[in-house]
């Protein structure tokens, strides 16, 4: 048995290794063709056009892995059905259920070292290769990048806006202060002409302050200059909202902690982060669902079976589609719709793999 556990891993893996590469390989050449005009625009170099490829590298492999692993287990099934190799382990006694889950188990090895790489790897070249894209493809006015116009920035309990922030001098131009209560009422409000940040604080001018007294109402006052102590820093105010994609499972989690706590809406970042803890699921699905065809049509032509698996991989997507949007209008919570397209699959798989039986 361990001859043939063994035989099966490294005949399977290494199907896998050669599909793995080639759809990497088709990836890469649309990537390229789709930048490369960019880079021979702004005279990138050569050493940096590849440095910003294999960025990518990581990604392109975490997101190609599903596809492969189906794709792999209709070729490694029907290779082995050609050369008698499953006639000869049911002459033994060995049924097609113990190929079937053996090939499982390889894939969620798969489905782990993708994960992997795709958070901890992934995220962080990725990150550097858009970085790459920003400092080529940029405009002149986005290399100045330090001025935002209307900016609003909630932390905790108070609401920060500004007609205009200008990061270099870490000055504001109009700001108007809100705070409030748990209850969201508002207690005290400031209005000013302009501002600036010194010494963990914001000082504003030429402006006005209400505050909430006992009996209920605003008693307003004229300031002329005053500190403002609030958890709320320059660099809160000159950030645009982080990419998800470069953000690993925890960050993720954690943005979304920070974010609701902000009281913002959070659907889209549950619905990536959900993504992700569903993603490695699918590597086992595909596999199931790969198994079936080449023992379901056993004698038709291999790029068939393979084309018809290849399908199966695109209904995933569409109903996949389907149900990120429903999660994205909150018709349906985001844990909820994004477990339907592995339900549904692996519902779809069990019973093909019952009609194969």
């Amino acid at each position: 048995m361990k001859i043939l556990t063994k035989y099966i891993a490294s005949r399977f893996l290494l199907t896998f290794l050669i599909i793995e590469g080639i759809l990497s390989f088709i990836y890469f050449l649309i990537d390229f063709v789709t930048k490369i005009d960019n880079f021979l625009a702004k005279n990138v170099s050569f050493k940096v056009m590849v440095t910003y490829f294999l960025s990518k590298a990581p990604i392109f492999a975490s997101q190609l892995s599903p596809v492969a692993v189906l794709i792999s287990s209709v070729v490694f099934i029907s290779l082995m059905y050609r050369r008698n190799e499953i006639l000869i382990l049911l002459s033994s006694g060995i049924g097609t259920t113990r190929l079937k889950f053996q090939i499982a188990l390889l894939s969620a090895i798969i489905a782990l070292i993708s994960f992997v790489v795709s958070e901890f790897i992934g995220t962080r070249s990725l990150d550097s290769a858009q970085d790459i894209i920003k400092y080529y493809t940029k405009t002149e006015k986005a290399k100045l990048g330090v001025v935002r116009d209307r900016v609003w920035h909630r932390a905790q309990n108070v609401i920060f806006y500004c007609d205009r922030f200008i990061a270099n001098s870490e000055s504001v131009e109009r700001p108007i202060v809100i705070f409030f209560d748990e209850k969201f009422q508002i207690t005290k409000y400031i209005t000013a002409k302009r501002g600036y940040y010194m010494g963990g604080n914001w000082i504003v001018e030429k402006g006005y302050e209400e505050v909430l007294g006992n009996d209920g109402s605003f008693k307003t006052e004229v300031i002329h200059s005053t500190s403002i102590e609030i958890p709320i820093s320059p660099k809160d105010l000159g950030q645009s909202a982080p990419d998800p994609l470069l953000m690993n499972i925890f960050e993720l989690k954690g943005f979304i902690q920070k974010v609701s706590d902000a009281g913002y809406d959070t659907t889209v970042y549950l619905v990536d982060l959900y993504t992700r803890i569903s993603f490695p699921f699918i590597h086992i699905i595909m596999a199931f669902i790969g198994c079936v065809f080449p023992l379901t049509l056993k004698n038709r032509p291999v790029p068939l079976v393979v084309a018809l698996a290849v399908t199966v991989c695109f209904l995933y997507l569409v109903v996949y589609g389907i149900f990120r949007s429903v999660a994205l209008s909150g018709v349906m919570s985001p844990v909820f719709a994004l477990s339907m397209p592995n339900i549904i699959f692996l519902v779809l798989g069990y019973f093909m793999n019952r009609l194969e039986d």
